[in-house]
């Protein structure tokens, strides 16, 4: 019985540490060295879905996060983009330009990839994003919703730098109005040339209670 009885004891020790272990891995938060960030796209593509359409611009959004401490909590949301600037005299295959008078657009957490505590990426969504592309010579006004935002993918490498934004082509953005002319829907696609701090400096990112 003495035996039996340091056998539980040893089982009901072993399952508090481990359910101690994982509580804190899954408390654990995201941590960035600085609040505010600049993503250059040279180019961002916009088009539709067999690609006969694609308007290809300089794009740069600058914004900030609520804290350099982030919950990895999904829908969460984070931060905002404050500024976003579209090179349209320079855009291919058609023109673009942001609608800047909706901002600030809403950013949101949607997850992490890697094992922990090694973070690879995190994906976030945008909603409230508003734009017009010129296609056929007309306009077509396209904005980000709860159910269809832009997504993107943070790459962060071996040295904890966030190197690149990556847009992601799901979900489609809806077209919110124009001429028949106007895809319903349509994607974004491309990296950035340029991920930073607004003061141009690399930004950290690593995993902290």
């Amino acid at each position: 019985m003495h035996t039996r009885s340091k056998l539980l004891l040893g089982a009901l020790t072993a399952a508090l540490v481990l359910g101690a272990a994982v509580g804190s891995a899954s408390a654990r938060r995201i941590q960035l060295s600085d609040q505010t960030f600049r993503a250059i796209w040279n180019p961002l593509v916009f088009s539709n879905a067999a690609e006969s359409i694609e308007v290809r611009c300089a794009v740069t959004l600058e914004g900030s996060f609520h804290s350099k401490t982030l919950s990895k909590v999904n829908e969460q949301l984070v931060g905002y983009v404050t500024s976003a600037k579209v090179a349209e005299a320079g855009c291919a295959g058609g023109r673009a330009r942001a609608l800047t008078e909706t901002l600030p657009w809403h950013i949101r957490y949607e997850s992490f990839a890697g094992t922990l505590p090694i973070i690879t990426s995190i994906s976030v969504r945008l909603v409230g994003a508003s734009f017009l592309v010129e296609v056929f010579g007309v306009s077509c006004l396209y904005a980000t919703e709860a159910g269809h935002p832009a997504r993107g993918q943070i790459r962060i490498n071996g040295s904890n730098v966030a190197t690149e934004l990556t847009a992601l082509e799901t979900p489609a953005i809806p077209k919110h109005a124009g001429s028949f002319l106007c895809p319903p829907e349509g994607v974004f696609r491309g990296t950035t040339t340029s991920l930073t701090s607004q003061s141009g400096g690399s930004i950290t990112v690593t995993l902290v209670q």
